[in-house]
């Protein structure tokens, strides 16, 4: 950047400002830093110190809360040992006591002894009764030797504690107190509340007779919530409710099944804490006014060289260096003054003959750049020299206009010539960071950093749209050594060994490798070609030669089938999509036996051509030129396979000798290949399946129908594994065997509601996730094969049929394997042709269901034919 076109604007804050705000920022952090270091420390202590003494208190108000309720079991014990008939008793607030044992849910009294005040006011012993048997419950408990603490004062409307005891001779002791004296233990101390739950988080005793009345539940208080939910005998925690943080404590009393609880309001607590905080903000504000007032004058003494300088800079720069200051003093400011002076002085002899050097070295400078752009217009190879913020520098080599395809590239980013995403972008940035910045690390050490070690590049418009690949070198160019910029000048200095050199600009050599990378491509592709051929030829061999014999026919005939239909093809745009749905579908089928028989190779080149096919479809245009290009040629090639297939099994047969035939393909071949097919799609996606074929036939199947039949269970044990059978982990989880299921069962039926007396009954189960019909129809409605009208009106029977429809699948993406939505819809033609129907039954999560119906009677003409 060029410092004359900088538009400089002093700051409004002096040195003598900046001094003082910056100590003064340094005193504040300084001491808000100790207050609230002091504070935190002075809080924390306070509240471990009101924590303790709320748990001493609750331990306290335990013990006498105890004890008083032993005395009332004393006294009790002691009236109805002395057999007192009194009507009036002041035993500390007893109002009833008796004897009692279990009459079913409630409590039988055998002896009693009333106050006569109370028994009038309660409606005499019935009432009494009757209201203690809203709460026998729980005093039952004292049966089995637990002793019982409730409050039951809404049952009498009056503030009353019940207890009950258990006897050794048998039954129990239940006494009625009115709780004057006990509470007296928690009457509130200042901020400190205090008082009785039961085990349910219940109120029993409570300075606010209120909440006595209602026995209100205070379990959501954060204190009960907390002893309830632990183990211990006694704890303490911090927790807000409605008036704010409270510190809170409690003290089980064991076997009353109580605990007594102690809270004061933290604000109350810290008082002290906050009185002293606002103490010492008062005492630093005064602290920071005298600093503030010692600094702005002490300030003085540096800032008056610094103006006296900062005045003699701008005399220079009106081009008068004869400067007239001195140092004021010998320490830093004085030597800059100084050295200043000094500066000034060179400044001055060097300008007395600056003109000269200028002509000299522009002469010099201009018969470098005549040799560089000779050597650049005929260097072979792409060079930019690239500065440190990327930008291309206005040296490079002619090859980079004809590599990029463009002209006038300097002043363009690197990034921006390369066409490079954000993200490499970045990665380029750190790269050349790491060059210029990083001296100790040589080009080889980060040579691995290299984001354009191998880059595509895509041409400009305008120009050969073909990609290139191009490999990006970078060199560091280092700034001259001070002594060789001397030497030109005829100066004495001395270079200092010691010191890194500075890195100027960067040096990329750009190799274009597209012809070499489409060679080693090209010698790739033919070497897995030859690895693919060699594989199938080891698989010919392990196969059954009436399978494949059976393969390659219908192989054969389905791409005659496919050549025929592409060449009736005519203007008619719907007619050609009903046709190229048709071939798609034999391909599928083609696909699927090649798989099952693992001809990789040759399902490979049959899922490309499905690939073809679907972008026909889905172009909608005019398909002759993407057919010419597009899927013709990949058709030849899969028929090629085909027959390099029979050719090597012609000569697999040949070499085996005249003793060796084809037989024919029995039933049992068909179990065989199913379980294949099984196997194969299985480990493609990472499951466990296993299959059970039943044959239950007397008698093979027609040979017509049992090369269709062959396919469509093909079809659909491809659906079954891809769609059915879920992951191990997803079975383990759902509490299946990790191994998914499959049954096929081929059986005679006698009867059929639909079809004719007597028909050949296909069934394939498997124990999967089920059809889940809301997600079909929402696929459906996705993929625009419904509209959401229709889906609202249909049932799940309905909604399970939408899977035959073509371009329907529930995958995500598509693979070899699954995602066109072929399979069922092949399933559903080639049962059609055959005169049979499928019915789908299932239930989600649990199993699926396929079961086909052909009628016998058509079909039953003989042995099977091939």
């Amino acid at each position: 950047m060029n410092p004359d076109s900088i538009d400089f604007k002093p700051s409004r804050f002096t040195i003598r400002i900046k001094q003082l705000i910056v100590i003064t920022a340094i005193l504040v952090a300084s001491l808000t830093g100790l207050i609230l270091a002091a504070t935190y420390f002075f809080r924390s202590d306070t509240e471990a110190r009101v924590q303790e003494t709320n748990l001493r208190f609750a331990e306290i108000g335990a013990s006498r809360v105890h004890l008083e309720l032993q005395n009332y079991r004393i006294m009790a014990e002691d009236l109805l040992r002395r057999n007192a008939e009194l009507v009036s008793t002041e035993e500390r607030g007893i109002v009833f006591c008796a004897l009692a044992s279990s009459a079913g849910q409630g409590l039988h009294y055998n002896r009693t002894i009333v106050d006569a005040d109370f028994m009038a006011v309660q409606g005499g012993l019935d009432g009494i009764a009757r209201r203690i048997g809203d709460d026998a419950r729980e005093f039952t408990k004292s049966f089995r030797g637990g002793q019982t603490a409730l409050n039951i004062s809404p049952s009498f409307n009056i503030p009353l504690l019940g207890l009950s005891f258990p006897r050794r001779e048998g039954g129990l002791l239940l006494v009625i107190v009115e709780p004057g004296e006990l509470l007296k233990t928690f009457s509130n101390v200042g901020a400190t509340e205090s008082f009785l739950v039961d085990t349910k988080g219940r109120v029993v005793a409570h300075p606010t007779s209120n909440l006595v009345l209602s026995r209100e539940n205070l379990s959501a208080l954060g204190i009960v919530q907390f002893m309830l939910a632990g183990n211990l005998d006694n704890g303490q925690v911090r927790y807000r409710d409605s008036r704010g943080y409270q510190l809170g404590s409690y003290k089980k009393l064991g076997a009353e099944g109580l605990a007594m609880i102690v809270s004061t309001p933290e604000d109350r607590a810290f008082e002290a804490v906050y009185a002293i905080q606002r103490r010492n903000v008062y005492i630093t504000i005064a602290f920071l006014n005298m600093a503030m007032l010692v600094v702005f004058f002490f300030s003085r003494r540096f800032s008056v060289p610094i103006i006296r300088l900062v005045d003699a800079t701008k005399q220079m720069e009106t081009g008068d260096y004869n400067v007239k200051i001195r140092p004021a003093a010998g320490d830093e400011i004085g030597i800059l003054t100084n050295s200043f002076l000094k500066m000034a002085k060179v400044i001055k002899d060097y300008t007395d003959n600056l003109e000269q050097k200028v002509d000299d070295r522009t002469r010099e400078l201009r018969q470098a750049k005549h040799e560089t752009d000779d050597i650049l217009s005929n260097v072979s190879q792409g060079i930019i020299t690239v500065n440190r913020d990327g930008i291309i520098n206005s040296e490079y080599s002619a090859m980079v206009e004809r590599i990029f395809g463009t002209k006038n590239i300097a002043g363009r980013s690197i990034a921006d010539l390369v066409k490079v995403t954000p993200e490499i972008e970045a990665l380029l940035s750190r790269y050349l960071t790491q060059l210029f910045t990083n001296s100790y690390a040589s080009e080889d050490m980060v040579r691995s950093l290299n984001p354009l070690s191998e880059w595509t590049y895509s041409p400009e418009k305008g120009t050969d749209t073909s990609l290139k690949f191009l490999r990006f070198t970078f060199a560091r160019i280092y700034e001259p050594e001070p002594f060789e910029a001397a030497a030109r000048e005829n100066l004495n200095v001395v270079p200092n060994k010691g010191k890194r050199r500075k890195v100027e600009k960067l040096m990329a050599v750009i190799e274009d490798r597209t012809a070499h990378n489409e060679l080693e491509r090209e010698l790739e592709n033919r070497r897995a070609q030859q690895s693919a051929k060699i594989e199938m030829f080891y698989q010919i061999l392990t196969l059954d030669s009436a399978v494949f014999s059976d393969f390659v026919r219908e192989g054969l005939e389905s791409l005659d089938e496919v050549e025929a239909k592409l060449g009736s093809m005519t203007a008619d745009h719907e007619q050609n999509i009903i046709l190229l749905r048709a071939v798609s579908r034999e391909v599928h089928t083609l696909k699927g036996n090649a798989r099952a028989l693992s001809l990789d190779l040759i399902s490979r080149v049959a899922h490309e051509l499905e690939d073809g096919f679907a972008r026909l479809l889905e172009s909608g245009g005019d398909f002759t030129a993407s057919m010419k290009d597009d899927v013709l040629p990949r058709l030849v090639m899969l028929r090629e396979e085909v027959q390099d297939a029979v050719n090597l099994f012609k000569k697999i047969v040949e070499s085996r000798g005249p003793q060796s035939r084809i037989s024919s393909v029995d039933d049992s071949s068909i179990g065989e290949i199913l379980h294949n097919v099984t196997e194969k799609e299985a480990g493609a996606l990472g499951k466990e399946v296993s299959l059970n074929y039943d044959n239950r036939l007397r008698n093979p199947l027609p040979g017509v129908l049992f090369s269709k039949l062959k396919s469509v269970l093909i079809h659909i044990l491809r659906n079954s594994v891809g769609h059915g059978i879920e992951e191990p982990d997803t079975r383990e989880h759902a509490g299946k065997n990790r191994a998914g299921k499959i049954v096929v069962q081929i059986s005679l039926s006698s009867k059929s509601k639909r079809l004719a007396a007597s028909c050949y009954r296909i069934v394939c189960e498997d124990d999967g996730r089920g059809l889940d019909p809301q997600l079909i129809r929402s696929k459906a409605i996705e993929k625009g094969l419904l509209k959401r009208a229709g889906a609202d009106k249909m049932n799940d029977e309905e909604s399970r049929d939408l899977i035959f429809l073509p371009g329907f699948s529930t995958a995500a993406t598509i693979t070899e394997t699954s995602g066109r939505g072929m399979g069922m819809d092949i399933v559903r033609h080639e049962l059609k042709e055959l005169g049979g129907e499928i019915q789908v039954e299932s239930v989600t999560g649990q199993f699926t269901r396929f079961t086909i119906l052909i009628p016998a009677k058509e079909w039953t003409s003989g042995a099977r034919s091939h």
